[in-house]
């Protein structure tokens, strides 16, 4: 077994708690946040649809003044045992394993790896040894006066993780491997790739590892200082995946040429970030004029392109009709991009040429 370390558990802590953070931005957006810590303590995302987390965990906070991590259950305020027990079971395990920085009730900024001095990097190293050490994954911080920042973790049941797909651990992986904060790369990722119950197959003397999990295969290749040296990332729809499917703007024409559209309108919730996939996904064709739009023929303003993410090929239509007169995409292609939760991923260029193919055969 491997010496318990900071660096070690920051490490191994590093792109889980990343994906994690990537989510609850998913899930809770740029909402407003209130807490109160008397009793048993209420952390709330506020807005028009608000989100009260099950269970707070004050973890500490990071002053700028004196430059200092101060551990919650060391606070003079005197929090309750729900809202520090958490800080606490680190405090244990950090006096356990002779980590001082989880067991000293006070931490200065100079004694964390980088000796940070923006409190906001400060926490977030705390937060992911506190991830690692207790296997909660969802953090936030806030300010709370005077430049110091707040740490917590807090449990809801939307703040868990999906499955993994393609595209998002994709995005952790470009993201994380480039984070200054790792130390070792190839642990990182091993312990990323096993948390996430992805395949991971290193080479005999660790140089290389192999990933592969739903709708992705990557090869990350490492320097003799454990660093990230090459990563080369293939998506499902890469060539030889099978057939681009094309999607329409809309479901036909009536007798007088006039469009016809049969499709569930798009979740409101979710429009934004439907027309974000649909408008920046790679552009494969495209000309500088453009078309008239379908359903109102005196207007000059189609975009004539097509996208593709690699299984469909789509007109530059569809988001243009979409945000013009809320024209859903057709029905596949939708769950196609909810089920990748919004994320484009990457399309090689062997899959471009292939969509070419698709729209001009």
């Amino acid at each position: 077994m491997s010496e318990i370390t900071l660096a070690n558990l920051l490490d191994d802590a590093a792109l889980l708690s990343l994906e994690h953070q990537i989510h609850l931005s998913d899930v809770a957006g740029d909402r407003p946040w209130s807490v109160d810590l008397e009793g048993a303590g209420r952390f709330t995302f506020t807005g028009d649809q608000p989100i009260e987390a099950q269970r707070v965990h004050l973890l500490g906070s990071a002053a700028p003044g004196p430059e200092s991590f101060l551990w919650s259950w060391a606070n003079p305020a005197g929090y309750s045992e729900e809202v520090t027990g958490l800080a606490k079971a680190v405090r244990d395990f950090g006096i356990q394993h002779g980590i001082r920085e989880l067991g000293e009730p006070e931490v200065p900024f100079s004694a964390l790896p980088g000796s940070p001095s923006d409190p906001v990097i400060v926490v977030a190293i705390l937060m992911d040894a506190a991830k690692a050490v207790s296997g909660l994954w969802t953090s936030y911080t806030g300010p709370v006066g005077g430049g110091t920042r707040a740490a917590f973790l807090i449990e809801h049941p939307s703040f868990r993780l999906p499955a993994p797909t393609g595209p998002r651990i994709a995005t952790v992986l470009r993201q994380g491997l480039m984070l200054p904060t790792l130390r070792d790369h190839r642990r990182a990722l091993y312990s990323y790739v096993t948390e996430r119950g992805l395949h991971g197959q290193p080479n005999a003397d660790w140089s290389q590892l192999e990933i592969t999990g739903p709708g992705i295969a990557a090869t990350v290749t490492f320097d003799e200082h454990a660093r990230t040296r090459n990563i080369d990332i293939r998506m499902d729809g890469s060539a030889g995946g099978g057939e681009l499917r094309l999607a329409a703007p809309f479901d036909g024409r009536d007798p007088q040429g006039r469009p016809i559209v049969h499709r569930p309108p798009v979740d409101p919730r979710i429009l934004d970030r439907v027309l974000h996939y649909l408008q920046y996904a790679p552009v494969v064709l495209a000309a500088r004029s453009r078309a008239a739009d379908d359903f109102n023929p005196a207007e000059q303003d189609v975009p004539m392109n097509f996208h593709t993410d690699g299984v469909f090929v789509w007109p530059g239509a569809v988001p243009h009709y979409l945000r013009k007169y809320g024209v859903p995409p057709e029905q596949p292609l939708l769950q196609h991009i909810i089920g990748r939760n919004f994320e484009i991923g990457e399309v090689d260029d062997a899959t471009r040429e292939a969509a070419v193919t698709r729209v001009t055969s």
